[in-house]
Parts: structure tokens; sequence; C-alpha cells
């Protein structure tokens, strides 16, 4: 993933990098992969802010969750969770 953000996008990726760490706990992270879930949702926070579109309605908190909390999922369900073969 490549985002080019312009500086209102950067403005606002940092004004909301705390609800990374909300949702983290939410989730119930292992302590162990703690900081590999801050840092996938950091990212799912960039995509959230790339592909947000405040016309349609939403607030920013609640699709900046969707987006993070499927970040998470599709990280860790496979590394913690592996599929039987």
């Amino acid at each position: 993933m490549n985002f080019k953000l312009n500086t209102d996008q950067a403005k606002m990726v940092e004004e909301n990098m705390n609800l990374v760490p909300f949702f983290v706990k939410k989730m119930r992270v292992p302590l162990e992969h703690y900081e590999d879930a801050i840092s996938e949702g950091n990212l799912g926070l960039v995509q959230a802010v790339y592909y947000f579109n405040k016309h349609l309605g939403y607030r920013f908190s609640t699709f900046a969750y969707r987006v993070i909390r499927n970040h998470l999922n599709n990280y860790f369900f496979p590394t913690i969770f592996p599929k039987n073969k």
C-alpha cells in the first residue's frame, strides 16, 4: 500500500492516532502481539483517512473503526489461528 496523503489528511491521521490503541484494547489483542497490532492499526488508520468521504454522512471514527478492525482481523487471524490443511 502506497498512499499519498495531502497535508489535511496527514493532520487527520495525527489527530486520530489515539483511536488505534483504543480499538486494539477493545479487541483484546494478546500482549505479545500488542506492538504488531498497533502497527497494523496505524496502517488501517492511514487507509481509513485516505478513503474517507465526509459527504456520505458517516462520522470518521465509525468509518475508521471498521477499517482498523478489518486490518487487524486480516492480519491476526491467519497468524494466531492458522487454518488446518
